[in-house]
């Protein structure tokens, strides 16, 4: 049994990048501490409503949201044998895309997937919604590093698993 969370990106380009866990940065990314925001909640929403002398209210609705995720990545070739950092930060983001390629049958989205301590696997489907946050103050190809936060959007908020 392992002793932490695994987190892997699945690529919609076919690539796997081990982002958090034992092989976290194999590839040359990994999570960014502090950077990660919204793979654990899901968002929801309720709508309330209160009659003339109700005390407090009744919930009437609930919502689920698509779920908004941004991911902060530590990207360099340094890990990397004879790596170089711009093929690393290219293949990176080749991994995730605005939707599926319409004409590609075969075509999917980008994948998260999360194996807990216990073993259990579960799975998120992820696009890109807004363009990275990356303004580096630095040549992050004289420096052999970048921070990106990826902003990605998974349409059905709820992890899955694999049957």
């Amino acid at each position: 049994m392992q002793s932490s969370m695994t987190i892997n990106i699945h690529g919609c380009d076919g690539s796997f990048w081990p982002v958090h866990g034992e092989d976290e940065g194999a590839e040359g990314v990994w999570l960014g501490e502090g950077q990660v925001k919204g793979l654990f909640s899901v968002p929801g929403r309720t709508f309330w409503k209160s009659s003339q002398r109700q005390i407090g209210g009744t919930m009437k609705g609930l919502w689920y949201d698509p779920r908004d995720i941004a991911l902060g990545f530590h990207i360099s070739a340094e890990r990397i044998r004879g790596g170089d950092h711009e093929d690393v930060l290219s293949r990176f983001r080749q991994a995730f895309d605005w939707r599926e390629d319409q004409w590609d049958h075969d075509a999917q989205l980008a994948r998260i997937e999360v194996i807990a301590p216990s073993g259990s696997q579960r799975w998120l489907q992820v696009q890109r919604y807004e363009m990275d946050d990356f303004n580096p103050d630095r040549d992050p190809l004289a420096e052999d590093y970048s921070n990106p936060i990826v902003q990605l959007r998974a349409g059905m908020p709820f992890y899955y698993e694999e049957p």
